[in-house]
């Protein structure tokens, strides 16, 4: 019979945040709009398994060779549901979760607007420009954690860390 056990690190939630934001008229014509936001996010919640062994017993070459931590003939062969017996230190007890609060993140974003001085109360338009990056410290399967060690921080994948957008914007008229 497999037991769940927890264990809990103390933690300090800490969060620092700066903020700007600027409007400036740009001659009789045009409005220009600044703004940026920064975020750092320290003694963040993450999760050990204290019963997980990271012993890769093969890899996925389908799938940039993700490991798999379980022999292949402990992997259901119409599911694909695993027996999580082979990762396990002790097949006494299935996750032993020690909760700890040694993880952060960072955001930053920017946006840069400009629209024309009202010409009519009922009809407006303007347009816009937005970077945002943001990176974060991670451990076990999850934030696009795939290869390596499961136990260790590590970056997440830069892939989901942010981007450009930009936009225009009509309002309706009323």
């Amino acid at each position: 019979m497999a037991s769940l056990l927890d264990t809990l690190d103390p933690f300090n939630l800490k969060q620092q945040v700066a903020r700007l934001d600027d409007v400036r008229s740009l001659g009789e014509r045009f409005t220009s709009n600044i703004e940026a936001t920064y975020s750092r996010n320290m003694n963040q919640t993450g999760y050990v398994d204290l019963n997980f062994t990271p012993v890769q017993r093969f890899a996925l070459a389908d799938e940039a060779g993700r490991p798999v931590y379980v022999a292949n003939t402990s992997i259901s062969t119409t599911t694909g549901v695993i027996a999580s017996r082979d990762a396990r230190v002790s097949q006494q007890f299935n996750r032993v979760t020690s909760t700890k609060s040694d993880l952060q993140s960072e955001a930053r974003q920017i946006t840069f607007r400009l629209s024309p001085m009202s010409f009519s109360s009922s009809f407006g338009y303007g347009g816009g420009y937005t970077y945002s990056n943001a990176r974060e410290l991670s451990r076990g399967f999850g934030s696009g954690n795939t290869v390596g060690d499961r136990l260790a921080r590590r970056a997440a994948d830069p892939a989901v860390q942010g981007g450009h957008r930009r936009g225009a914007a009509e309002p309706a008229s009323g």
